[in-house]
């Protein structure tokens, strides 16, 4: 499955920052720097997840960005329920729900066949 630019340095932003945890915020200039991100276009970024909830920002000399949730707390499953970016992707991907088969029930006993899907 292929991603957005902006989900993939969103990623990598939010997973130098769990390596970073607990040590104090990491400018944007490091950020990027460390992510091999254009620094304006994850300025943009970062203002997003900001905006969600998922880092927080720290003003002055040594400020920048830290994460805003417990590292524990952040799985792939909520950041593809959380993220617009991540969406549109995926409509657009290969995947087709005609790909799915049905789940065939025997009439009237309710047990499903051997051909397994998603209903």
């Amino acid at each position: 499955m292929r991603v957005s630019k902006k989900t993939d340095y969103a990623l990598r932003a939010l997973f130098t920052l769990v390596e970073h945890y607990n040590r104090g915020p990491i400018p944007i200039r490091e950020l990027a720097r460390r992510n091999d991100v254009p620094k304006r276009f994850l300025e943009h970024i970062m203002l997003d997840l900001k905006a969600k909830g998922w880092v927080s920002s720290v003003p002055g000399l040594r400020g920048g960005y830290v994460l805003a949730k417990k590292p524990g707390q952040i799985t792939m499953a909520r950041w593809c329920a959380a993220s617009t970016a991540f969406w549109p992707r995926l409509a657009a991907s290969r995947f087709r729900a005609t790909n799915v088969a049905p789940r065939n029930r025997s009439a009237g006993s309710g047990a499903s066949s051997s051909t397994p899907g998603i209903m």
